[in-house]
Parts: C-alpha cells; sequence; structure tokens
C-alpha cells in the first residue's frame, strides 16, 4: 500500500490462489494483514497453497513479524521472489495473521476507516 494512504481497511479481498485477504491500516502504520486459503480441489490435490507476498512499506527492514498459526519465511529475493517478500504454505481452510512484533493490536477486527466527504457518494449510491 503506497505510503500516502493513512487510513483503510478492507476484508476478504479475493487475491489469486483462492486467497481472500483483510487488513487495517491507520495513522499511517499497517496494524495486520489476514490471508486465508479457500478450500479448493486444486489446493487439496497440492497440498495446499504457495503464498509469497510483498510486505506494506511500513514493515520493510524494521520490524519483526508474527505470523499467527503457520511459519513465515523471509525471502532474500531468491528463488525469482522479490527481496523482502513473505512466503508461507496455507493448507486448504488455514488462514495467517501477520502484524508487527513490535505493535501487536489489541484486537483484529475489520472497522471501516475515516473517510474524507468529497469522495463520499461517487456512483450515486
Amino acid at each position: 500500500m503506497d505510503d500516502s494512504v493513512a487510513e483503510a481497511a478492507f476484508h476478504q479481498l479475493r487475491g489469486a490462489g483462492a486467497l481472500l485477504v483483510s487488513g487495517s491500516r491507520s495513522a499511517g502504520e499497517t496494524s495486520f494483514l489476514r490471508v486465508e486459503s479457500l478450500p479448493n480441489d486444486r489446493a487439496l490435490k497440492r497440498g495446499g497453497t504457495n503464498v509469497t507476498l510483498v510486505p506494506p512499506n511500513d514493515w520493510l527492514g524494521k520490524k519483526t513479524l508474527v505470523a499467527s498459526p503457520v511459519s513465515v519465511q523471509i525471502s532474500a529475493g531468491s528463488g525469482g521472489k522479490p527481496q523482502g517478500s513473505l512466503s508461507f504454505t496455507l493448507a486448504p481452510g488455514e488462514s495467517v495473521v501477520l502484524y508487527a512484533s513490535d505493535a501487536k493490536p489489541n484486537d483484529f477486527t475489520i472497522r471501516p476507516a475515516a473517510g474524507e466527504e468529497k469522495f463520499f457518494n461517487w456512483w450515486g449510491m
């Protein structure tokens, strides 16, 4: 996410490989990311879904990440993966929550981010 975005919240955005991604950012700091693997035939046959993601800029190089409950590897840029990327495997139906160890969220609830009124009602809804 771009550093200029101070407030953001999203819940279950669909990602490649039958993944749902949720997260929260407040005051320019990413609180947490949650990645869930949806049950699907392809993942069942392979024994899980391999996930590689680049963490938010505010996590790069300055924080230790905590992942619960699966093990997460931080790539040094080998094997075609970008430097600093995170890699892990999720079994179908399994999820992982990532957050900085020095800033554990009090809760992992997704709440609407405060908006700017000038951006409201763009589509007449």
